[in-house]
C-alpha cells in the first residue's frame, strides 16, 4: 500500500515537473504530457484513498466507544463500585468484594 502510495506521489512531481517546464510547445500548442499524468494519478489514487478513508471511519468507529470506556474506568473507585454495582449485578460482599474494591 505504502509502495503504491509512493509511486503516486512520484507520478504526480513528475506531471507537475512537466506542466511547470514545458506546459507549452514551442508552436504555441499545449502539451499533452501533464494532463494525461494527471488524469492517471487521478485515476488510479481513487481507490487507495477511498480504501484509506473506510479503514479511517472503521478505526473512528471502534476507537470512540473504547475512549469512553477507558475513561469510566480510569474514573473507576471503591465508591463508585459500590453506587453501580447492584445495578450491574456485583456482588460486593466478602473478600471478593474488598478485592473488588481495591483495584
Amino acid at each position: 500500500f505504502c509502495i503504491w502510495a509512493l509511486i503516486l506521489v512520484l507520478f504526480s512531481c513528475c506531471g507537475t515537473f512537466c506542466w511547470f517546464a514545458r506546459e507549452q510547445k514551442s508552436e504555441g500548442k499545449y502539451s499533452a504530457s501533464p494532463h494525461r499524468i494527471a488524469c492517471c494519478v487521478w485515476g488510479c489514487a481513487f481507490i487507495p484513498i477511498f480504501l484509506s478513508f473506510i479503514v479511517g471511519g472503521l478505526l473512528m468507529v471502534a476507537s470512540t466507544p473504547m475512549a469512553a470506556v477507558c475513561d469510566i474506568m480510569d474514573r473507576m473507585d471503591r465508591a463508585l463500585l459500590i453506587d453501580i454495582g447492584p445495578g450491574i449485578g456485583l456482588n460486593l460482599t466478602g473478600d471478593q468484594g474488598e478485592m473488588l474494591g481495591d483495584i
